[in-house]
Formats: C-alpha cells, structure tokens, sequence
C-alpha cells in the first residue's frame, strides 16, 4: 500500500463535513464484534481522553464491551474503575512481548465481544508492526468483526507529528478498516498558516478512507475546563461525575452545578 503523505498545502475544496464530538459519536456504529483501536505516535495528544470517551459512549449500548490498556508508561485508561480496562504488558523492560500481543489479540477476537483499545506512544510503533505483520486487520474482518481506528491529530507544535503518526495509520490498515479522525484543539487550531489540515492536499489523498472526523473543541469555557480536568485527575467518567458519585476522602466532588456542566458537555 502506498504511503500516505500528508502535507498542510490548501487544497482548493473539501467535502469532509466537521462534526462535533457528540455528532460523530452519535454516527458511531453500535452493534456487536466491534473492535475500537486508539492509535497515535505521539503522547499527550488525548489518547486516553478519546479511549474514555469511546468506552463510556458504548458502555450502555453494547452487552459485551471489553477495555484494554497496552501503555506501559501512563496507564490512565486503566485507572478508571467505571471501564475495568484491564492492562496489556506488550512492553516489558523496554522490549516487545510478543505472547502478549497474541493474547490481546485473541481476546479481541472472542466471538460477540466489542472492545476499546488504548495505545501508548511508546507501544505505537511495535504495536503498528505486530498487526500488519500478522495481517490482522484483515483476519479481524474475516471473523467478523468491525474494525475503527481512531487516530488524533492536534494544533500547535505537535501538528506535523500526529499528522505523520495519522498517515501511518492510513498507511497500515487496509480498506476494510474504518478511520476516525480527531481533531483536537485545545492546544492550537489544527492548522497551519491558516491551512486547516483536513483543507490540505495531503489529507485530500486519503479522504476517501476516513469515515468519520470529530471536532474537540478548543474550550468548553472557562469553568467547563476547570471541572473537566478535575474530573479527569480523580479518573471520574462523565455518569460518575453527574450522578455525584464519592471518592475515598472527599466525598461527592462537584455540586450541583458542575454536574450540570458535565451534563451539557457529555450532550
């Protein structure tokens, strides 16, 4: 398969429509043998911000939804308790452990099961070259399973990183597998002088593979921001969080008033 190259060059049109978070979640297919894989090349981009995301979405509309962590840096998918993501050691010492791999990947093929997966950036690359070397995509399809990458791609500094690490996934993953692309702007605008990256020639390559894009938006406001994060660092799920659910110490963390914050973010 040819690489994709992915320059921020304008394009003269787009017929990529931006959605919002909750549009694109809502067009998310919800059925059975589903497997949600988060890859991105580079860390701090919202990796495990999307894996949460992702798991709470289909939480109540899939019956058999596993989670699976692989980072062995920052865990943080697996340190919220509402998903029981369990950890995958696919790195062990600085090297590739490849039986775990095999068990993950087996896992994840169990008839009926759905899962979200959670990559690392440090697991990326070996975790990139374990499932085209074992075409697994492909044998993932043919077992019946519907298969989505998410991948992310931010403004700022980062942008022509997470673009390379975005045409990597393109790159790996056959026509079979579906792509959804996150643009995260809380950083910066995903741009660059004024190009946005989904107006670029490079991204008009391989439009035609991406089914869906997912807008973050730089800012839900001031206090929105500041009880998300607050959120986020107890590992509270949005349903935690609006239901004033406690935690060890310090009881139930937000009033009713950032319970409705969270409300109208989670819309």
């Amino acid at each position: 398969m040819k690489a994709a190259n992915i320059s921020l060059e304008s394009s003269p049109t787009s017929e990529t429509s931006n959605q919002t978070l909750t549009d694109g979640m809502a067009q998310q297919t919800t059925r059975e043998n589903e497997v949600h894989l988060v890859l991105q090349g580079k860390g701090g981009v919202g990796k495990s911000f999307v894996a949460t995301l992702l798991a709470e979405y289909f939480q109540d509309k899939i019956a058999n939804l596993r989670c699976y962590d692989t980072d062995p840096v920052n865990p943080t998918f697996s340190s919220y308790k509402a998903f029981s993501a369990k950890r995958m050691p696919i790195i062990v010492d600085g090297k590739l452990n490849e039986p775990a791999f095999d068990e993950l990947l087996l896992q994840i093929m169990e008839p009926g099961v759905s899962s979200v997966v959670d990559s690392g950036a440090t697991t990326f690359v070996a975790l990139m070259r374990y499932l085209e070397r074992q075409d697994a995509f492909n044998n993932l399809v043919q077992m019946g399973k519907q298969v989505v990458v998410h991948s992310i791609v931010v403004g700022g500094d980062a942008m022509a990183e997470t673009a390379a690490g975005f045409a990597r996934v393109v790159d790996a993953t056959p026509e079979s597998t579906g792509i959804v692309l996150w643009l995260n702007q809380y950083r910066a605008p995903v741009s660059l002088n004024g190009v946005p990256f989904i107006e670029s020639k490079g991204y008009k390559t391989v439009q035609s593979r991406v089914s869906s894009v997912i807008e973050m938006p730089e800012s839900w406001g001031d206090l929105f921001d500041r009880d998300i994060q607050e959120m986020r660092q107890l590992r509270m799920s949005f349903g935690e969080a609006i239901r004033g659910e406690s935690r060890p110490g310090i009881g139930s963390p937000f009033n009713i008033l950032q319970r409705q914050r969270f409300t109208l973010v989670q819309r």
